[in-house]
């Protein structure tokens, strides 16, 4: 892929490996850690959770079905930990987070129910 992309300037060298993946992960931390900010280590929650983090990748890099929802699951966590105005709450009819009934307290609504939009005008 890297001759195809890049031509004479592909080093041939894999540059996303794991071991550069958790370097990164650390120096997130760390800068989040400077600046007194919470983080989430998609990394390590990974790495912990199974023996082969594969499962949660189509191809190495881009997440599959099993990959989006472990991120959700811990995305979901951190915001309801971290920042608990912006959880949402879902409906508590359908238990939808993404419908008119569920609610944020930390986000005002910003416009009306799409029942009273008149689509005439």
């Amino acid at each position: 892929f890297q001759k195809e992309r890049y031509g004479d300037k592909a080093t041939g060298i894999l540059e996303r490996t794991m071991e550069s993946a958790g370097k990164y992960a650390q120096a997130c931390k760390a800068v989040a850690k400077e600046l007194e900010l919470p983080v989430l280590d998609l990394y390590t929650a990974m790495v912990d959770s199974v023996d082969d983090i594969g499962i949660y990748f189509y191809d190495g890099l881009h997440f599959n079905k099993t990959g989006h929802e472990f991120v959700l699951d811990h995305l979901v966590q951190a915001i309801a930990t971290n920042f608990p105005s912006l959880q949402v709450i879902p409906d508590p009819l359908t238990g939808q987070p993404n419908n008119s009934a569920s609610k944020c307290e930390g986000i005002p609504s910003s416009g009306p129910y799409h029942d009273h939009i008149d689509s005439t005008k």
